[in-house]
């Protein structure tokens, strides 16, 4: 495919070509190269282009005896809440979220923060401590997010999967981290049919012994009440501190741990928005996946940036197969994220939102999740937006 599909209007304007000429490099190339060649140079820049919260320290990076030893800021002290707490403005919007029934909810930056403030509290009063581990079996949902957040402040590490997980593919990946709470889904929708998780919760809950408490998604608000006024609470961390834990398919034998510095990860995460993305403070950054992939964490690393994250569970394709990109219209999104499959899918299925649809908000469309084929390059700049 040697044609070239788009070219970015003003380049010059970019966060990225701002960040060569700030350097002095006269190419890309040459920007890339000196990343690689000075890690510790590049993510110390990075770390004060994203205005990180923190004591960053004076040693960026230490290569060890091998690729396992090396480490990023062995000095610093943060916590990723603050920082993902520490951009929005109070009466802007900080999370939208939609449901496949078509339910609306949104928060403002202040109420995020009192809710975290609440649920930091709430989890320390159940002796919740720096080093724990939680675990969240939920739909892709406010509750979640805040959860996570809160459990964050203090150090706790967080694991989440999908509630289509059965209970046995529960306890393979959230048994092996013996999580201290549960955040469990009461229900979900997905393509127009409702699925009760109750009876599997309590299958959940007699497979994880460690559990000292859960709490049912609708159950939530009900829960932190009692602790609303709280002051938000955040424990500096080291950098490495472990964030989160995610999990391997399972398709060779029992998931893998797979444990992610928290700080690393929203450090990377905020670099590429900013370098990558140019996703500016108010922006609605929207990723369509489940709280089982890692693009999850990766979306609401967007808070960061002071964007507004729009979250949705339910089916990409219902009730109209059009279905994100009605939400890509109907809430001006900015960043629109979807995997290489559902635009394979979209195309397959003959969708033309370039006719059908106003996308004029939309400056980024992203893929991942598989590679993206030629044709599904084609189709995107032919029938759903050129200018991306």
């Amino acid at each position: 495919m040697n044609t070239k599909l788009w070219e970015p209007s003003n380049p010059e304007a970019t966060a990225v070509a701002g960040l060569q000429r700030e350097l002095g490099f006269n190419s890309y190339d040459d920007l890339h190269a000196w990343s690689i060649e000075n890690p510790g140079a590049f993510w110390s820049k990075a770390w004060d282009d994203c205005q990180i919260v923190g004591y960053k320290g004076s040693e960026f990076y230490d290569s060890g005896k091998d690729f396992i030893s090396a480490r990023f800021f062995k000095d610093a002290k943060l916590n990723v809440a603050e920082n993902l707490l520490s951009k929005g403005n109070d009466e802007e919007i900080a999370i939208i979220s939609i449901l496949e029934d078509g339910t609306r909810t949104e928060i403002t930056w202040a109420q995020l923060r009192a809710q975290v403030g609440a649920t930091t509290a709430a989890l320390k009063a159940l002796g919740v401590v720096k080093g724990d581990r939680v675990a969240a079996w939920v739909p892709n949902v406010t509750e979640t997010i805040i959860f996570t957040l809160g459990a964050l402040s203090i150090g706790a590490t967080v694991s989440t999967a999908s509630p289509d997980f059965a209970p046995a593919a529960v306890q393979d990946r959230f048994g092996q981290i013996e999580p201290k709470v549960l955040l469990a889904a009461d229900s979900y929708q997905y393509n127009g049919k409702l699925f009760d998780c109750t009876s599997k919760i309590a299958q959940i809950q007699e497979l994880l012994p460690s559990l000292i408490h859960t709490v049912q998604i609708s159950q939530f608000a009900a829960w932190i009440a009692p602790f609303m006024g709280s002051s938000l609470d955040f424990e500096p961390l080291p950098f490495d501190h472990p964030g989160f834990v995610l999990f391997s398919s399972g398709t060779t034998g029992k998931p893998k741990c797979i444990t992610h510095s928290g700080a690393g990860v929203m450090l990377k995460a905020n670099a590429e928005m900013l370098y990558q993305f140019d996703i500016e403070a108010a922006q609605k950054v929207f990723f369509f996946t489940t709280c089982g992939w890692m693009m999850w964490n990766w979306l609401f690393m967007a808070l960061g940036r002071g964007a507004t994250i729009v979250l949705f569970d339910g089916a990409p394709m219902y009730p109209a197969p059009s279905r994100l990109f009605d939400i890509a219209q109907s809430e001006h999104l900015d960043f629109l994220g979807v995997s290489a499959k559902l635009i394979d899918t979209a195309h397959k299925e003959g969708l033309e939102p370039i006719k059908t649809h106003d996308l004029s908000s939309v400056k980024v469309i992203g893929s991942t999740g598989s590679v993206l084929s030629p044709e599904s390059f084609d189709y995107v700049y032919s029938s759903i937006k050129r200018d991306v």
